[in-house]
Order: C-alpha cells, then sequence, then structure tokens
C-alpha cells in the first residue's frame, strides 16, 4: 500500500495543471461531507479519507489561504462547518479527528442536501443585502430600502469551488 504524502501530491497536480495549461487561480475550496447513514461503511473504511487527501492538493493550490472548509451535513439542520479548517498540517487524520470522533456532530442518519448548499451560500456571502431603489408614482418619488439578494460572486469575489462527497 502507498503511502500519502502531500508535498510529492501537489508537485504532481501541479504538474498535471500546467501539462493541461490550466491558469492558476485564486479561489475558496470547499469539501461538502456526507454523514448520512449510508456512508457510514465509507467512512470506516477509510475511503472519505483518501478522497479528501485526493482533493486537498487542489486546495493547497488554488485556495486562497491553503485552506479548506469543510462542512459535514446529514438529515434536515444538521449542518457544521468544521474549525479548523483543513491543512497542510492537519490532513493526515483529519477525517477521524475532526469529524467521526467529534460528538458535536450527529451522524449516521438521513440526507438532505440543501441546508449544507445554504450554509455554503451563506458562508461565502453569495446571499447579501443590497440597496434596492424603488420609483412610485410615475417615477416622481424614489425610496430605498436594503433587501438580501443573491449574486453571482462571493462577498470576496473569489469564485468558490465545492467538492461535494
Amino acid at each position: 500500500m502507498c503511502k500519502f504524502v502531500l508535498e510529492k501530491a501537489v508537485e504532481k497536480t501541479r504538474f498535471v495543471l500546467e501539462k493541461k495549461q490550466v491558469k492558476s487561480i485564486k479561489a475558496h475550496v470547499v469539501i461538502d461531507l456526507d454523514v448520512s447513514g449510508s456512508t457510514q461503511e465509507m467512512y470506516n473504511k477509510g475511503l472519505f479519507q483518501k478522497a479528501f487527501q485526493q482533493v486537498l492538493p487542489i486546495g493547497i493550490i488554488f485556495d486562497d489561504n491553503q485552506e479548506i472548509d469543510t462542512f459535514t451535513f446529514s438529515n434536515g439542520s444538521n449542518v457544521h462547518h468544521i474549525e479548523p479548517n483543513a491543512t497542510s498540517d492537519n490532513y493526515s487524520d483529519y477525517i477521524e479527528t475532526q469529524i467521526l470522533n467529534n460528538r458535536n456532530i450527529r451522524k449516521w442518519g438521513g440526507t438532505d442536501y440543501c441546508p449544507v448548499l445554504e450554509a455554503n451560500v451563506e458562508t461565502f456571502g453569495f446571499h447579501r443585502p443590497e440597496n434596492v431603489e424603488t420609483k412610485r408614482f410615475f417615477g416622481l418619488f424614489k425610496s430605498t430600502s436594503t433587501q438580501m439578494k443573491y449574486h453571482s460572486t462571493s462577498q470576496t469575489g473569489y469564485p468558490v469551488i465545492v467538492f461535494f462527497f
């Protein structure tokens, strides 16, 4: 069995990106991890840790602060934004220590996708206040109010890359 070495994986990923002429961009990199009952065996077999390690080099290369925001989800509003973020310093046992051993995360329930996507949208500021001007009485009178609007860019202006497991 091969041992995962992050530095080599990052080097290999950079090589592939250069070969494919993919330009380096700055982005927020996010992993949404399903912790519903149907995934329990995959966690126990270490498959989520392996998948996580495959995505980590992309986060190191593209993420604006070289950290991957990690969310877990199962059913209902059972969504958690994991702290600390995943980094090159804590990746080797991140799934076990930050998710499997985290008593604050309710695991092995049902599956609802919408709440975690809403959490992503809120966290990165795609849903934010905007001043809206309203014209009244044939355009003679104007009023301005603040409304929550969805935007096509994050609050920071960086794109967001979400890996959904």
